[in-house]
């Protein structure tokens, strides 16, 4: 019901590109889970990053199928916060596969620590590590040449942290200060001027 705040890691998957599909259920029963983001290897792995609760903290879990969406890996622990995203190398280099994970750091895992990363396809994730301007409600994203891009908001303005060396598996992940840019917009939050589509739901954003 859109009157009810609660909801489950639904999954689908479709054998003829998208005409119909299979819905099997749940991948985590009766846990509230939200703020879903999907991404893939090269190897053809498709991976859920999901938000839950737990003592009072926001975590994230990710959960990995390795055919096409059929069956899924058992939750994996991924630290993470609330509103979180990731991206994988999809480069053709020595970093291809790593995971990169940020959020929110408002009751997440561990304070102001908002970036991680997974260097075994989500099997373990590194201990989380600060981004200069704790940019939040955005976007990660990995360059071409396997650098890392977390993208969000900062002081009210939209700022990018750039890290060269979080492709590097020998090193600890760092940022320098994040770089303001100007999207012509401002990040918006809530819609009082218009009914919302989830009267009884959690508020949401919108850029």
């Amino acid at each position: 019901s859109v009157q009810s705040e609660f909801r489950d890691a639904g999954y689908a998957y479709s054998d003829d590109g998208g005409s119909s599909w299979v819905f099997p259920g749940v991948l985590d029963p009766g846990v509230f889970r939200t703020y879903p983001v999907l991404g893939t290897d090269l190897d053809g792995n498709v991976y859920y990053y999901s938000q839950t609760t737990e003592s009072d903290r926001y975590i994230a879990h990710l959960f990995k199928s390795a055919d096409g969406g059929r069956t899924w890996s058992p939750k994996l622990y991924a630290y993470g916060g609330s509103k979180g995203w990731f991206d994988i190398d999809r480069t053709d280099s020595p970093s291809r596969g790593s995971i990169y994970a940020s959020w929110y750091p408002g009751g997440g895992c561990c304070d102001d620590a908002i970036f991680n990363r997974s260097l075994n396809g989500g099997a373990e994730f590194s201990v989380p590590v600060t981004i200069p301007s704790s940019p939040y409600f955005g976007t990660v994203a990995v360059g071409p040449n396997g650098d890392v891009f977390v993208a969000g908001l900062a002081d009210h303005a939209l700022v990018v942290a750039r890290s060269i060396n979080a492709k590097d598996a020998t090193r600890k992940p760092t940022f320098p200060p994040a770089v303001e840019v100007d999207l012509g917009g401002t990040l918006e939050f809530g819609n009082p001027d218009h009914d919302s589509p989830n009267p009884g739901g959690e508020g949401s954003g919108a850029l």
